[in-house]
């Protein structure tokens, strides 16, 4: 009877490991993107230069890729002509992209963790730049010494001239970073 039992036991365990779905390795990208006609390449930066891993055809704007990366890797899907859309590329069940080609801009990724994290980051980068540009961080070298004499930082001996060699070198970093983050800010207005 116990031989029965334990024998019936072992092939039920084998009958539901073999039921059980296999979990998906890889990546699978479904893309709809009006506007787009032909082939579409899924290129990977890595290294020094770009590399095509895959290409299909667009049929009535809807195209798919799907494989594998070890690592997740930043990616692009392009036609032969120009870039559409860059992203981060990562082992996913669905990544999906929506948009439309005539506005590059409004293409929208999601399916992707790596990506969503890396917007966040660009969100959080832009409210800090925005900070940096706002009148309440524009000070002088003058009003930064007074601030530092009323916390107690520098004696009330020292002027605006006399700031110890360590807090002087601190401002013209902050003062060098803030005047990189308004150039570059320009150069995004001035080229689109």
């Amino acid at each position: 009877m116990k031989k029965y039992l334990i024998s019936s036991i072992v092939a039920a365990a084998v009958l539901c490991s073999c039921a059980q779905p296999k979990q998906q390795t890889g990546y699978r990208i479904a893309g709809e993107i009006a506007g787009v006609a032909g082939k579409v390449y899924l290129t990977v930066f890595e290294g020094k230069l770009p590399r095509v891993i895959d290409s299909a055809e667009v049929k009535n704007g809807a195209f798919e890729f799907s494989g594998d990366c070890a690592v997740p890797i930043f990616a692009a899907v392009e036609t032969p002509d120009v870039p559409l859309v860059r992203f981060f590329l990562e082992n996913s069940p669905m990544i999906r992209i929506v948009g439309a080609a005539d506005r590059p801009q409004d293409i929208r990724v999601t399916g992707s963790a790596t990506e969503d994290l890396y917007r966040q980051f660009l969100g959080q980068a832009d409210s800090v730049a925005k900070l940096l540009d706002s009148d309440s961080v524009k000070l002088s070298s003058t009003r930064i010494a007074s601030i530092w004499r009323n916390k107690g930082i520098v004696s009330a001996g020292y002027s605006s001239g006399s700031i110890p060699a360590a807090w002087r070198r601190l401002m013209c970093c902050f003062a060098a970073f803030r005047t990189r983050c308004l150039r570059r800010r320009s150069v995004r207005r001035w080229t689109g």
